[in-house]
């Protein structure tokens, strides 16, 4: 019973004496903020993106065709998704 209780004993001591190592750091870990990426929806103008992104229990906005979208043309290159 010893020899299977050692092992245990000497990774609880070692466990526990690594367990204080680090905790009296004084400089703050820096704050990484991540990279704002465009939306599929905004490369047809802002009007389109904010209807697109709207809660389904908003309140309903104007019928009106946005300002910002351009109209349907079928001699253009579409836009890349």
């Amino acid at each position: 019973m010893t020899r299977r209780l050692h092992p245990f004993l000497v990774l609880t001591t070692v466990a526990v004496g690594l367990s204080g190592c680090g905790s009296g750091s004084s400089t703050p870990t820096p704050v990484v903020t991540p990279p704002v990426v465009a939306s599929t929806e905004s490369k047809f103008g802002t009007c389109f993106a904010t209807r697109f992104d709207a809660s389904p229990f908003s309140k309903a906005t104007d019928p009106v065709p946005c300002p910002d979208l351009a109209p349907l043309s079928l001699t253009t290159k579409p836009n890349p998704i």
